[in-house]
């Protein structure tokens, strides 16, 4: 079963994760993508990423990568709470957060829409 939050674990998940869920609410989620993503540019001393994506037919906004400030993570948390918060299958997790890893290594700012 899927964590619902940053808990503890063995495997290779990411320290910090939040998920909302939009449903076919494609407008919402792109609009919530979108700040999430100017939150953690201009927010000093974070280590995120911000993904949009869909899976089963809704759409999903990520946040994941180490843990934040405190002030920011309540600020993502309220952003996203626009969306349904929900568990995000850790295989999914897993693949983003290897992706991040290799993004890291490109540089400290990489913008890709697939």
């Amino acid at each position: 079963m899927p964590r619902l939050d940053s808990e503890p674990s063995d495997s290779p998940l990411p320290p910090y994760w939040r998920a909302a869920r939009f449903g076919d609410d494609e407008a919402g989620a792109g609009r919530v993508y979108v700040q999430a993503q100017e939150l953690i540019r201009v927010h000093p001393r974070n280590d995120l990423s911000v993904y949009r994506t869909r899976s089963d037919r809704s759409y999903y906004v990520l946040a994941l990568g180490e843990t934040p400030p405190r002030l920011l993570d309540r600020q993502l948390r309220r952003l996203l709470g626009a969306g349904l918060v929900t568990a995000f299958p850790e295989d999914l997790l897993q693949y983003l957060y290897a992706r991040r890893q290799r993004a890291i290594q490109l540089g400290p700012w990489i913008e890709r829409h697939v």
